[in-house]
Formats: C-alpha cells, sequence, structure tokens
C-alpha cells in the first residue's frame, strides 16, 4: 500500500521543518500569488542555512499546465544542478501540485517531493494522491504520471488569504464528499458542524482510497463523481475546476432523476455558504453536440465506447457504472430541456 505522510503545521513551524530537512539540495516551486502574499516567508526560503536552493516562481492558475512552462521548469532545474538526491517541494494550490508533481516525476527519471496545499482545492483534493498532469488542447489534465509525494504539509491559515473565486472552487469539490461518506455527510448536517473538520475529514477520506487503489483501478475512481459532466462544464464555460464539479453533480442527478440528491446538494451549499447557485448555462444554455464531445474526451472512457460513470444512491453508498456512451448521450439529449430549465 502507498501513501503520502499527511502533516498539520503552522507557518513558522514550516520554516524549522525546512532548516533541519534530511536533505541538503532542495528545489522549490512555488505560485507567484503565493510568493506576493507571503514574501517573508519566501525569503526565508532563500536563504535556509546549509542548503543549496534552486527556487522557480510559477505562474499562477490552469495556464501553467502547458508544455511551454513544463520545459522551462526542467531545464531551470538542470541547469542549476539537479541531482537524484534533491527534493521538490511545491507551494501553491492544485494546478502548482499537478504541474509540479510532474516535474518531478520527469527530473532524472524521477525525484522525491513533498506538497504544501495554499488553497481549499489542493487540500481536500488535488494534492493528494500522487496524480500530475498539464492540459492538452483535447482536454484537461490528459498528459501525465502517477507520482505520490513523501509529504503533504497542511496550514489552513492559508485560507485567510484565499481570494472568493478559489475559495468557492473548494467548496464546489468538497461537496462530493457528502455524497461518498456517510460520515462527512452528517457532519455537515450536524448542528455542531465546523469547517475545518469537513477539511480534516475530506482529505483523510481520499487518502484511504489512495492508500488502498493508487493507480486507479477501482474504488479510487470514486473521487471522479461530479467529474464527467463537470469537466465538461469547465472547458465549456471556462469555470474554475470545483465550481464546475458541483455542476457536474446537478447534472447527473437530474439526468437520473435524484430529487432527494439535488435537495440535499443544496442544503449541504447552504451549510458551508456556498453562493454559485445560478447555473452556468443561464445566459448561454448547453447545446448538446458541442458539450457532449468534452465527455467523450473524458479519462474514464474506455476504447469499448463505455464510460466509467460515479454515481451514488444515497450518501456513503457511491458505485460505479459503466454505460455505454451512446446510451449516455441519449439520455443526457433526453434531458437537455430539464437542465438548460433548472434553478434551485
Amino acid at each position: 500500500m502507498m501513501s503520502s505522510k499527511v502533516l498539520y503545521k503552522e507557518l513558522n513551524e514550516l520554516k524549522e521543518y525546512l532548516k533541519f530537512y534530511k536533505n541538503d539540495n532542495l528545489l522549490f516551486i512555488i505560485d507567484e500569488n503565493v510568493a506576493n502574499l507571503y514574501r517573508e516567508f519566501i525569503n526565508d526560503i532563500r536563504h535556509l542555512p546549509g542548503k543549496k536552493n534552486s527556487l522557480w516562481i510559477a505562474p499562477s492558475g490552469e495556464n501553467l499546465k502547458s508544455f511551454i512552462h513544463l520545459e522551462k521548469a526542467l531545464e531551470f532545474f538542470l541547469e542549476n544542478g539537479v541531482q537524484r538526491d534533491s527534493h521538490l517541494f511545491v507551494i501553491g494550490g492544485g494546478a502548482t501540485s499537478d504541474f509540479s508533481g510532474l516535474v518531478a516525476s520527469l527530473l532524472l527519471r524521477g525525484i522525491s517531493w513533498s506538497v504544501v496545499p495554499t488553497t481549499l482545492l489542493s487540500m481536500i483534493d488535488a494534492a493528494i494522491g500522487g496524480k500530475t498532469a498539464i492540459n492538452s488542447i483535447f482536454g484537461k489534465n490528459l498528459i501525465g504520471t502517477f507520482h505520490l509525494p513523501e509529504e503533504i504539509l497542511i496550514d489552513i491559515d492559508f485560507l485567510k488569504t484565499l481570494p472568493q473565486e478559489h475559495r468557492e472552487s473548494g467548496l464546489g469539490e468538497i461537496l462530493k464528499y457528502g455524497f461518498l461518506s456517510a460520515e462527512i455527510s452528517r457532519n455537515l448536517l450536524s448542528k455542531d458542524f465546523r469547517f475545518q473538520n469537513l477539511v480534516t475529514s475530506s482529505a483523510k477520506y481520499k487518502e484511504n482510497l489512495v492508500e488502498r487503489d493508487f493507480k486507479e483501478q477501482g474504488e479510487r475512481k470514486l473521487l471522479n463523481f461530479g467529474h464527467t459532466f463537470g469537466h465538461a462544464i469547465e472547458k465549456h464555460y471556462s469555470l474554475s475546476h470545483g465550481i464546475s464539479v458541483f455542476w457536474g453533480m446537478v447534472i447527473l442527478f437530474i439526468i437520473f432523476d435524484e430529487k432527494e440528491n439535488l435537495k440535499l446538494l443544496k442544503e449541504y451549499a447552504e451549510k458551508i455558504d456556498y453562493k454559485n447557485l445560478t447555473t452556468p448555462w443561464s445566459n448561454k444554455p448547453i447545446e448538446a453536440n458541442s458539450f457532449f464531445e468534452y465527455v467523450k474526451k473524458d479519462k474514464k472512457v474506455k476504447g469499448s465506447g463505455k464510460i466509467d460513470l460515479i454515481r451514488t444512491k444515497k450518501p456513503g453508498v457511491p458505485f460505479i457504472e459503466t454505460m455505454d456512451l451512446n446510451e449516455l448521450e441519449n439520455i443526457f439529449v433526453a434531458k437537455l430541456t430539464e437542465i438548460n430549465s433548472f434553478e434551485f
């Protein structure tokens, strides 16, 4: 079984952790927004005593995940003397960890790495599990590797400087865990609900699945709940990932007439003060053919023309349904008027 060590550390503890880290040749990829917000911390990293440090500031967001930036980062670290015992630390959100994990997997055919997630989405999803990727013109995360980070170092205080758009994206993604786990569902609906508990329990849920199914041959696929239509929405409407996953769940519930799950999703959203409750297609209705082209490029599509669709009967009872892609398209088209007219 494979897993990363998940550690909870405050910023001052993280400085000390890096100062006494076991490797002396340290590489850093740091999101440019984080570098600007935490200048003193980044300056301390540049001058860690007794360490040889190479620091690359990464552009923010999904645009980072391209061949152009991948080449720049690889050549930078090669020029600066990366060695097989070098260790890469990644500080940033989900796009930064997706990209940087790929860098770590390619440098000298693979060096060790750790990630310090700074967004809600990366704390509960992107930083956990060892999936690395850049994007293709044909879709999101289609070029990548599995390369597990040694450690995930979480400091909830990074969320204090998180822009509202990124917060909403993380909230959209975190709601899927309310359907995957009965325990998380109970926490969401509890009068004693605490947001920090939701973050830690969601991260733990994914960590446990990854440990049992690292290469996504079985139950790890459950984490793709809401993603089949979510990725299509993300590409079609240029929305953030988590918000797209939220609406991917909505479409899933509509096409299979799961009214109780739709009602529950709204309850969850109100409980965590999720505000994006107006459909992305309210001003630009979904057009079946162009939208479904993105669905057909989903990573869960099989060569046999079938797709593994993640569904749930009720919270804590998710399942994988292998469907014929044409059948799914027919169901989707039959429900398109209802989807386009949907309002919470």
